[in-house]
């Protein structure tokens, strides 16, 4: 999955920016708009990966 693939929810930058994607969110999820569950999954497992990545990149042991 690439970011660009990811729902604007993934991408806020700062606090405000995150609050008006919540906001966009729930009004898509209002008219019947809503991510599976394994999309949010995905999504999550990249960032889980790419976290795990950094944190041995830092500390190798």
């Amino acid at each position: 999955m690439k970011e660009s693939d990811l729902p604007l929810i993934f991408k806020a930058e700062d606090e405000g920016d995150f609050r008006k994607k919540v906001e966009e969110a729930l009004e898509a999820a209002s008219r019947g708009e809503q991510l599976s569950a394994e999309e949010v999954e995905a999504h999550f497992a990249v960032r889980r990966a790419e976290t795990r990545r950094k944190l041995e990149a830092k500390d190798p042991e």
